[in-house]
């Protein structure tokens, strides 16, 4: 729970994408475990809208049915997403197509 609360605590804009995702790899070692949470501290390979996603940070990942299936990733970043029409590109990790919605430093993405 430490661990996730210090998560929570950290500085930066936090960013929820929600939608099927499947985990494509990962480092087990260093995954924090609670409830249908998991904190990965160093890195996950996401697929979402057909695309793949590598996310070199720590990362809260929403999990349904099994470790591979997520439902929502929360993540903290640095910079504001850059916005279009239908994606945000978000630094270091790039461009995701989906619905967005701003409320001060917390964003949401929904994608497909």
């Amino acid at each position: 729970m430490k661990a996730f609360e210090e998560f929570n605590e950290q500085a930066g804009i936090h960013l929820y994408i929600e939608g099927k995702m499947t985990a494509k790899s990962f480092d087990p070692m260093n995954i924090i475990p609670l409830e249908d949470r998991m904190l990965h501290k160093s890195f996950i390979k996401v697929r979402m809208n057909n695309e793949d996603f590598l996310i070199k940070q720590p990362v809260i990942a929403h999990v349904d049915h099994g470790i591979l299936n997520i439902n929502k990733l929360h993540l903290i970043v640095e910079n504001e997403p850059f916005e279009t029409n239908d994606s945000l590109t978000i630094d270091a990790i790039g461009e995701i197509k989906g619905r967005y919605k701003k409320q001060e430093k917390i964003w949401h993405v929904l994608i497909d």
